[in-house]
């Protein structure tokens, strides 16, 4: 009511430049009282509509907008984050002098649909909006002399520019995403902002990896994740209907955020993120802790897990050791142990070929363990009786909570599960490659932590699923850990 009475008092120019004054310092009056979206599956006919500024959600993304100069969004199809992207990018250009801003997609004509969406927008501001023009790709503000670019995915666009703000929508499914991180990079570190908005991608790549490495595990980007549920439209009643004709894998990673690959076979399709990644598995002092080894000099494995008294197995952590001999690899385990699960009784379980003597030492690694106070139990199996007793774990429900659950820190295994550990083309065999923790594509990466997951099932429970009974041998003494083992907890 104040701002009504002051512009009653002013002149045209005054309440033109006024108006702009005031919602140039609030892109959340600007969102609220100004943008208007194309609900281009409309059947009432009335298919522009107001943008719900009143769902709490939509107020949040707003705010990191405004405070985040990395910002990736993770979010299900359909949510309005690339619409409420697309405003933050207008707003900046339309009322802030000398900005200049890219708004980036797969191909030249996606960036130009983005434009197009801007369009909509502006063309329903009031008469007191700047002056623009548009063509193909560009929005020119001469009145203040700010621009927006729309470009094609990859490097080059981007350092076409010094820009403000680059937004880059599907961020997840455009090629040469590291070298385009690379190309942003100057422009933030100079005072610029990087948005990222994107679904799930249908396989890992360096979109999967600024996820994984978010700001609050020491990266960059602020990780965002708006899922449907998000939306006060959607109840199980709009998913069951949604739902109907997508397969399982595709419906998860466009509507559940998970990640899965699609293409593929995965070796343990039960598996599923939401269901089976449970971020209050915690230690329990009383009870026994596992550890479940994969020998080898340059992947040496150890997954560490509990079982309750419901009988639901709980992993916990995991070890990953690269180019490192087993015994300093024990010495690892042993220091990691005491340190995260202190005053646990202890079982360990290992590969069969332990007992076999290779050319890095003149021990077998069992012997090794042996030395360091670690006697694991081994049986030889099929690996196909291991993965079923797998199956079963993660199919079965005990509770309310599935018979398997894993650590959400647990990140190699989760990896692997959902797009690691997959069918080779003849159905048959088990593939295992994929980027290591270090970005470089490796052969066999994920088959260490599978194996040594399977070897504690193998050894805990029947093909059936009945649970066997061993004797319990406790921890030895820790040794100093090397930095050749990198901890996955």
């Amino acid at each position: 009511m104040q701002i009504e009475q002051q512009l009653k008092k002013l002149s045209t120019d005054e309440k033109v430049k006024m108006l702009r004054e005031i919602y140039a310092k609030d892109f959340h009056r600007f969102m609220k009282d100004l943008v208007y979206t194309m609900d281009e599956h409309d059947k009432t006919g009335n298919a522009l509509k107001k943008i719900p500024y009143e769902w709490p959600y939509i107020q949040q993304l707003c705010d990191e907008l405004l405070n985040e100069s990395w910002l990736l969004l993770w979010k299900s199809r359909q949510i309005l984050a690339t619409w409420v992207c697309v405003s933050y990018c207008l707003w900046v250009a339309l009322f802030h002098p000398g900005k200049k801003v890219a708004v980036q997609s797969k191909k030249s004509d996606d960036a130009d649909a983005l434009i197009q969406r801007m369009k909509v927008i502006y063309d329903k501001l009031p008469s007191w909006k700047p002056e623009v023009f548009f063509s193909y790709c560009r929005i020119k503000i001469p009145s203040i002399q700010s621009d927006v670019f729309g470009i094609a995915s990859g490097p080059d666009q981007v350092r076409s520019y010094t820009y403000s703000v680059v937004f880059s929508d599907e961020f997840g499914f455009q090629e040469k995403l590291q070298e385009t991180f690379g190309a942003v990079k100057p422009i933030v570190d100079g005072g610029g902002q990087f948005v990222a908005c994107t679904t799930p991608p249908r396989e890992k790549n360096f979109s999967y990896t600024c996820k994984q490495n978010a700001k609050d595990k020491g990266g960059l980007f602020k990780v965002v994740e708006v899922h449907y549920s998000s939306r006060p439209d959607r109840d199980e009643t709009w998913k069951a209907k949604a739902k109907l004709g997508w397969s399982e894998d595709d419906w998860n990673r466009e509507n559940e955020l998970q990640m899965v690959q699609t293409g593929v076979t995965r070796v343990i399709a039960d598996f599923s993120e939401k269901l089976h990644v449970n971020p209050k598995l915690v230690y329990n002092p009383t009870t026994i802790l596992y550890r479940a080894f994969d020998f080898g000099y340059h992947r040496p494995f150890c997954g560490f897990l509990q079982i309750d008294t419901l009988d639901r197995v709980a992993l916990l952590a995991v070890l990953l050791g690269r180019d490192i001999l087993i015994d300093k690899f024990a010495d690892n385990v042993l220091q990691f142990t005491q340190t995260r699960f202190p005053n646990c009784g202890v079982q360990d379980f290992c590969d069969p070929a332990g007992t076999q003597l290779n050319d890095k030492s003149e021990k077998t690694s069992i012997q090794i363990l042996n030395s360091k106070g670690i006697y694991p139990s081994y049986r030889k199996s099929a690996v196909e009786d291991g993965l079923n007793i797998i199956r079963r774990k993660f199919s079965t429900l005990i509770g309310e909570r599935p018979a398997f659950q894993i650590h959400p820190q647990c990140q190699y295994i989760i990896d692997a599960l959902l797009f690691g550990y997959i069918y080779g083309r003849d159905g048959l065999s088990i593939q295992g490659e994929g980027l290591n923790e270090y970005g470089e594509e490796e052969r066999d990466y994920f088959k260490h932590g599978i194996d040594g997951i399977r070897y504690f099932f193998i050894n805990m429970y029947t093909v059936q699923g009945h649970k066997q009974n061993h004797n319990i041998k406790f921890s030895a003494l820790s040794h100093t850990p090397t930095q050749a083992t990198r901890i996955y907890r």
